[in-house]
């Protein structure tokens, strides 16, 4: 088979070692392909926004939980910490899906990665 060609169509032809293709070998025999700096980019958004998302996730299930009793206050005719337990949170829980599902679809738009309908 010659360089590039492949059996079935594909998304990417790994073209291996002999033809030039994006793979080298380390030290230790152990192959790993190099990563363009689009791809960097790429993932380090992901990555960013998903900690962020996270740490949202985690400060409403967790913290806001924990301080419920003290967060005694009515907020629209029901207690907050009910509210928070009942519906808050879920509601934020939708937002983020929401929110992260719209943010990847852009980003992969600008990285030229996105799924073609």
């Amino acid at each position: 088979m010659q360089c590039g060609a492949s059996k079935r169509r594909a998304a990417w032809v790994w073209n291996g070692p002999r033809c030039g293709g994006p793979v080298d070998l380390n030290n230790k025999g152990a192959m790993t392909m190099q990563v363009s700096e689009n791809h960097q980019s790429y993932w380090r958004k992901n990555l960013r926004i998903t900690s962020i998302l996270l740490f949202i996730w985690f400060v409403v299930t967790f913290v806001t939980a924990y301080f419920a009793r003290d967060l005694n206050f009515n907020f629209f005719g029901w207690p907050f910490s009910f509210w928070v337990g009942a519906q808050g949170s879920l509601l934020v829980y939708l937002a983020i899906i929401g929110f992260y599902a719209h943010y990847m679809n852009r980003l992969d738009q600008e990285h030229g990665v996105a799924e073609e309908i």
